[in-house]
């Protein structure tokens, strides 16, 4: 979705606002996300803010359940007008990839703000709960259906100190 600026370019104080529906992909998944934006000419900037509301499955982190995540997230982004009339006569010079990425010559790309603001309100490890105990790193079985029976195998480099911890336990009975 493209916001539309015409109406607020060559009108210092004017605003505009809508409402937004979009559907992204993400990591092959298609989700959706909702929000409000807004456009503002501040006479020498034009500033759109808004916000980015979906919910999205995640592998838990510690068990990889599937779990739901709700997202919200605000985004801004500013270009000076000057930079406007620039890119509607095709003048791109001096202008930075950031500039160019979300405004062109009339318009803002709301997808992509909503887009990046969703992926940096993603939960870096998601969680199925707090007390989750994850996987058994031997036999891959979910420790929250209760313990998998197996025995690790034992790290020789423990050996040492087993034989010691024997030894002066061995001590204390004598």
């Amino acid at each position: 979705m493209r916001l539309d600026l015409r109406r607020i370019l060559r009108h210092p104080g004017a605003s505009v606002t809508t409402a937004y529906c979009e559907r992204l992909c993400f990591e092959g998944e298609d989700v959706e996300v909702s929000g409000n934006v807004s456009a503002r000419n501040d006479g020498r900037l034009i500033i759109v803010h808004g916000t980015v509301n979906g919910v999205i499955t995640l592998p838990c982190s510690r068990c990889l359940k599937p779990v739901e995540c709700e997202v919200s997230n605000e985004f801004e982004a500013e270009c000076e007008v000057r930079k406007f009339f620039a890119m509607a006569e095709g003048n791109y010079e001096g202008l930075d990839d950031e500039v160019t990425s979300i405004f062109d010559a009339s318009t803002a790309d709301i997808t992509e703000l909503a887009r990046q603001a969703f992926i940096l309100a993603l939960p870096m490890r998601p969680l199925c709960s707090e007390d989750c105990k994850g996987i058994c790193p031997t036999c891959g079985a979910n420790l929250n259906d209760g313990p998998c029976g197996c025995s690790a195998p034992k790290d020789p480099r423990w050996r040492p100190l087993e034989e010691l911890l024997a030894r002066m336990k061995g001590e204390a009975k004598a």
